[in-house]
């Protein structure tokens, strides 16, 4: 996985376009061979935004290098000096200090890497002609370029290997094909690139294997980013994102066009608002994936990060908005239950004691109507958890049948008028309005329900209205405040289960935000509807719809 664009076009015709982290070589007879090969390459590297970098040896140097490549790149004096591409000698790279040192050139090929991201290059591309190795050099030779196929694997890197076919014999041709991922021959007067019956069944798994990879990253649900870390004078300054997936490109907001190559400063700070230098940094030194929260907006977000190899991370993310939502509501209704159970018991409690302690015939009937009305609310309260239990486990039994709406509001009115201030209730229903298909029971339910909190949360005194109607082929039963209204923001989630508005907050009127919650249930098992429209300080109105009894 690699920043940008995956695929870059190599210059050669014979081999078009190729992906970051290929390593080939070629194989000359002359330095004819070489710039026929090696100028359109670094020509389509500085076409391409990348750093370039040609070492050269026998029977190439580096002003014939440069007097060829200036040929098909005008501007050539430009790049060089602004080090967009350097051509330099083998001994300036490979035998510094007079020896060749494996881990000294692999490091120095992973810090060019760096600073060309650093000045804002796509990648990098290099060649180096191999013309200088001495026999006694061949073996370290073999193994730096087997190693340097682990080394740039997962970097930005295209590289070139160049084999002068007069100083290899059989054995050495052998080797230098079993370290590249292929090798461009001359033969029949045309370039082709052979490439071993190993390589090609490596090849094929690997396709096979990053076919299955890709389908798994992309299908996942979690946001998932691929990074490597970005250094400058050997120093961390921030990470490159390699690769992402579609979840992480719906969370950003982003394509991944948009995203690939540029700076986790960049981009997720945007998004989710975390020092990620900082946070890498954190993982780079941790033995076990190092996981946080953090928000973005109205959103939250689980983050997990790892570190699979040495420079380079993986994090995932998960939105967990409606998790911490649910986890919230439950708190704040673990909390409303404790507080509707232990303010009755507590009133039981202190009345019953204040009688053992003072059985006065005068405050009798007092401390025993207390008694009877914090009994009446813990019942009120375990009806309503009962109630959330059984529409929870399926769907509601009910018993129906043809209700009268005009005799069941007068009877409703009278049964309430010792725990509601029924005075205040005004019930237009029309004679001819037909019966509804209804079970009694839970009919009472959804009324007493819309009709308490009309009367809880409207100014004492006023005027609560009790309306029915036809609503075409069906009734509709209207109940009509004239309270403190609720606010917009509220009123789409009045109905949601633990919800409780802010005046039912403000005011301090306890409850435990279900009671709506049961009214909708109930209504929508009847084959109904519920709707509520609400006027901050004018009042609210909730209209049931019921199917009319045929």
């Amino acid at each position: 996985m690699h920043a940008t664009t995956p695929l870059r076009d190599s210059g050669i015709d014979r081999i078009g376009q190729m992906p970051w982290g290929t390593h080939l070589c070629q194989f000359y007879r002359d330095k004819d061979d070489l710039l026929d090969i090696l100028v359109p390459y670094f020509k389509a590297g500085l076409e391409s935004n990348e750093c370039c970098m040609w070492v050269t040896s026998d029977p190439l140097g580096v002003d014939e290098a440069t007097s060829a490549l200036g040929a098909v790149v005008p501007d050539l004096d430009r790049h060089l000096a602004d080090e967009r591409i350097q051509i330099l000698p083998y001994d300036h790279w490979y035998l510094r200090g007079g020896h060749f040192d494996m881990r000294r050139v692999l490091d120095g090929w992973k810090a060019r890497v760096d600073e060309a991201l650093a000045r804002g290059f796509d990648g990098v591309r290099v060649t180096g002609n191999t013309a200088w190795l001495e026999a006694a050099h061949w073996a370290d030779f073999t193994e730096y370029e087997d190693a340097i196929n682990g080394v740039i694997r997962d970097l930005p890197v295209l590289v070139a290997c160049t084999y002068g076919l007069g100083r290899c014999g059989a054995t050495e041709i052998i080797d230098v094909v079993g370290t590249h991922q292929f090798a461009l021959v001359h033969r029949g007067g045309r370039w082709e690139a052979v490439e071993s019956t190993e390589r090609r069944r490596v090849a094929e798994a690997l396709r096979e294997r990053e076919h299955r990879l890709r389908l798994l990253f992309e299908n996942l649900s979690s946001g998932c980013v691929y990074h490597r870390a970005l250094e400058d004078g050997g120093r961390t300054v921030d990470y490159v994102l390699l690769e992402v997936n579609a979840a992480f490109e719906r969370m950003a907001g982003l394509r991944r066009d948009q995203i690939l190559g540029r700076r986790a400063g960049e981009v997720m700070p945007a998004v989710h608002g975390v020092d990620w230098v900082s946070m890498f940094q954190r993982v780079a030194g941790a033995a076990e994936p190092v996981r946080l929260e953090c928000r973005s907006g109205l959103r939250t977000y689980s983050v997990l990060a790892y570190s699979p190899a040495p420079g380079f991370f993986v994090t995932l993310f998960d939105d967990v908005t409606e998790r911490r939502k649910a986890e919230e509501q439950r708190e704040d209704f673990l909390r409303a239950v404790s507080h509707d159970l232990r303010t009755p018991l507590s009133a039981i409690s202190l009345s019953a004691q204040s009688l053992l302690r003072r059985p006065d015939p005068e405050v009798l009937p007092r401390r025993l109507n207390r008694i009877v009305n914090a009994c009446e609310h813990m019942t009120a309260t375990l009806d309503d958890l009962s109630e959330i239990a059984r529409l929870d486990s399926g769907p509601v039994p009910l018993k129906r049948r043809a209700v009268d709406l005009g005799r069941f509001g007068a009877e409703l009115v009278a049964r309430l008028a010792g725990a509601l201030d029924t005075s205040r209730i005004t019930i237009t229903i029309p004679e001819d309005l037909p019966a509804v298909d209804a079970d009694p029971d839970r009919l009472e339910r959804i009324v007493v329900n819309l009709l308490s909190n009309a009367l809880k949360y409207s100014t004492p005194g006023s005027e609560v209205r009790l309306d029915c109607g036809r609503d075409g082929d069906r009734v509709a039963i209207s109940i009509t405040d004239r309270g403190a209204g609720i606010v917009p923001e509220d009123l789409p989630h009045v109905f949601d289960r633990f919800f409780r508005t802010k005046a039912a907050r403000a005011t301090g009127v306890q409850g435990l935000g279900i009671g709506l919650y049961i009214t909708r249930a109930l209504v929508e098992a009847h084959g109904g509807s519920i709707t509520a429209e609400s006027e901050p300080g004018r009042g609210s109105c909730f209209r049931v719809v019921l199917p009319a009894a045929s």
